[in-house]
């Protein structure tokens, strides 16, 4: 068969012929629907080439380009839908020029007003019927009837029914198809070799299309269910009733502890517990502010912002708090108990420290070991920015310990008892990241499935101005129709893309959790692995909702390094009761010595205590106080040398001249002056 060029070959439009005739309008009739079936089929079928495109870009992808694609994809079934409808008004148009045309050839031309009510919704297909009935036999004209009720069902099952659901496709289908055969009728022409060849086509590529379609979401789907298990095994929950297991453990949280938190997250009842500072920071206070914590921690208000603490510390119940999980995203769950950790917490180290000026060992001492079991609560974390609290709780605790020591009034058996409290505390810290990682990989798992699908979700979501007011309603009636459980097109690729975004999610938040499940062994492998992993396929949520993974491990290897700078702070200690003196050097304690977990480096040792403050034109100062120190890298990390900062770096401070000495007030005007307090809160930030 020659290819003729001028006259067109299918799929594209079939340009309207000079001589309008029926003879040369059935052929344009037929090229039109043929060239619509590919239109949709490629609307159906996008979805796969958008994902393919995704693999194809260059490595400087960002996340813009991710959500456009993305986007894209869920509107495809949409564009379908409206694609039909155009469809069907095109073919209404035509079925109207034909009918006139054959009216016109048979020298009974149509009334005005019967032209005029053919563009009529509804109203039409009385007309088309009544006017093609007689151009067709008696046996032809059951086809008739289902072309009309067909096409009338098209828009009542599309209204009704959904735009997504396949059966508007299916009565567009119909009515095309029996248009076409009543159609060749009135036109008394054959349809030519080419056109039969093109229908062949385009049923071929439908059936390729669909069946690949449906070995892609039911082999998704297997891969799914493995996947699942897989996290199971990981300890990484896979729907709400695990995650509220993996929260709490099987305990109900403590309700008076509840009422503790909501109190400190009520923006409209006093509190003062903002006064309050970890050890580090109290030393940094002038007088007048120690004095605020003093006769803070003495009077009723501080006694309704902690009422009953120490109890229910005692009593070991679970210091959890009960949270509402929203039934569409857990990226809204609210956690009010994280910032009452901390401040619980500073709470502990300001009463330890005013027990240790007024000379009171002992009442340290049990403040400490409540401060030490709060703190096996906190370890617990809930996702991921429970971990960062967990670990901010633990370098007040850290800091705590070197106000103790510094303070010359521990005895023998309190400094034991300290070092056997302290055991193990890098595991007990690595346990907590994992524990929040788990939770955290559950709320990036459930968060893509539930910005996939149903497509309502996401949409929703994206309001303007904060206005919501005909959108919602109208998105809801759009996006109407689509099963999830047996998938058809429209929105059959659509479903089976999703779900490989979704078996990314799973399999790159198993292979975070399984780096970080890792100490030691096997460390630079499984930092390639986890580096291809994630590679293997970026998704914009992930990289929205959690930070680069590398900076999650850089916190937990500076807490690590503060972990170690503790140990080795007790084992100094221990050599100065047992000599009389500090050591000259670190190898002196005859022990292995620990190195910053950052760097490799050797950790710091010095004879003297500095403390690093601002000044008010926002530049750094420093004083040195009687005591030691040891310190690490820390911020200091990868940075070359000139940009390299002393206060950078992170500390394990003991002071021996007790009570601290208070810096200078500052000027009431700040011209000039030095505010040791306000490194405070940075540096606690600043610290893992």
């Amino acid at each position: 068969m020659k290819f003729d060029k001028k006259n067109k070959f299918f799929p594209s439009p079939a340009e309207k012929p000079k001589v309008l005739t029926l003879k040369t309008m059935f052929p344009c009739c037929v090229r039109n629907a043929i060239f619509f079936g590919f239109m949709l089929l490629t609307f159906v079928t996008l979805p796969a080439g958008c994902y393919l495109l995704e693999s194809w870009l260059p490595q400087e992808k960002n996340i813009a380009t991710f959500l456009l694609l993305q986007m894209f994809i869920l509107l495809l079934p949409l564009a379908a839908a409206g694609g039909a409808c155009g469809i069907a008004f095109i073919t209404a148009a035509q079925q109207n020029d034909f009918l006139v045309q054959a009216a016109r050839e048979r020298n009974r031309p149509l009334p005005q007003w019967d032209d005029v009510c053919l563009y009529l919704p509804g109203i039409r297909y009385w007309f088309l019927f009544r006017h093609l009935a007689g151009e067709l036999p008696g046996t032809s004209r059951r086809r008739l009837w289902v072309m009309l009720i067909s096409a009338a069902f098209f828009w009542i099952s599309w209204i009704f029914i959904g735009p997504l659901s396949p059966i508007p496709f299916c009565a567009l289908a119909v009515s095309i198809g029996f248009w076409l055969g009543i159609a060749r009728r009135i036109a008394g022409v054959p349809m030519q070799k080419k056109e039969r060849l093109g229908w062949m086509l385009l049923l071929g590529c439908f059936l390729v299309s669909t069946l690949a379609g449906y070995l892609l979401f039911y082999q998704g789907k297997g891969e799914l269910k493995v996947e699942g298990q897989l996290l199971r095994n990981a300890g990484i929950p896979t729907n709400r009733e695990e995650l509220e297991q993996h929260f709490y453990q099987g305990r109900t949280p403590n309700a008076e502890f509840g009422k503790l938190v909501d109190r400190n997250s009520d923006y409209n009842i006093k509190k003062g517990s903002e006064c309050l500072e970890s050890a580090y920071g109290y030393y940094k206070l002038p007088e007048s502010k120690r004095r605020k914590i003093k006769i803070y921690l003495t009077g009723g208000l501080c006694q309704e912002d902690f009422k009953n603490i120490d109890a229910l510390i005692e009593s070991g119940d679970s210091l959890k708090y009960k949270m509402c999980f929203p039934s569409d995203y857990l990226t809204r769950t609210l956690m009010p108990h994280l910032n009452y950790y901390r401040t619980v917490m500073r709470y502990f180290s300001s009463r330890i420290i005013v027990a240790l000026e007024d000379k009171n060992p002992s009442e340290a001492m049990r403040l400490f070991r409540l401060a030490d079991k709060f703190q096996e609560n906190v370890l617990q974390g809930d996702f991921w920015i429970g971990a960062l609290v967990a670990i901010s709780c633990e370098h007040i605790r850290s800091e705590t310990i070197g106000a103790m020591l510094g303070s010359g009034f521990l005895s023998d058996d309190n400094l034991s008892e300290i070092q056997d409290l302290n055991h193990n505390r890098e595991a007990k810290i690595r346990n907590a990241m994992r524990y929040g990682l788990r939770a955290e990989a559950y709320l990036v798992i459930e968060t893509v499935m539930r910005l996939l699908v149903p497509y309502p979700k996401i949409m929703s979501e994206i309001r303007y101005d904060g206005q919501w007011q005909y959108e919602e309603p109208l998105l809801r009636f759009l996006f109407r129709g689509n099963t999830t459980v047996f998938p058809t097109p429209p929105c059959l690729w659509t479903e089976a893309i999703q779900q490989r975004y979704l078996l990314y999610a799973m399999r790159h938040q198993r292979a975070v959790i399984r780096y970080f499940d890792d100490p030691t062994s096997q460390r630079e492998f499984l930092r390639t692995d986890l580096k291809r992993e994630l590679a293997t396929r970026e998704l914009y949520i992930e990289r929205m909702l959690l930070p680069d993974y590398s900076s999650v491990e850089r916190r937990l290897q500076r807490i690590f390094t503060i972990s170690k700078m503790t140990d080795l702070g007790l084992q100094i200690e221990q050599f100065r009761r047992k000599h009389g003196r500090l050591p000259e050097t670190l190898d002196e304690l005859g022990i292995p010595l620990p190195v910053d977990a950052l760097s490799g480096e050797p950790i710091r040792f010095t004879r003297f205590a500095r403390l690093f403050g601002e000044n008010g034109n926002g530049g750094t100062i420093s004083r040195d106080l009687p005591g030691w120190q040891l310190s690490a890298a820390g911020g200091n990390h990868e940075k070359a040398p000139e940009e390299q900062k002393e206060y950078r770096r992170d500390f394990f401070t003991v002071i021996t001249q007790w009570p601290v000495p208070a810096p200078p007030e500052p000027p009431k005007n700040n011209e000039g002056s030095f505010d040791f307090m306000g490194s405070a809160g940075a540096n606690e930030e600043a610290a893992p």
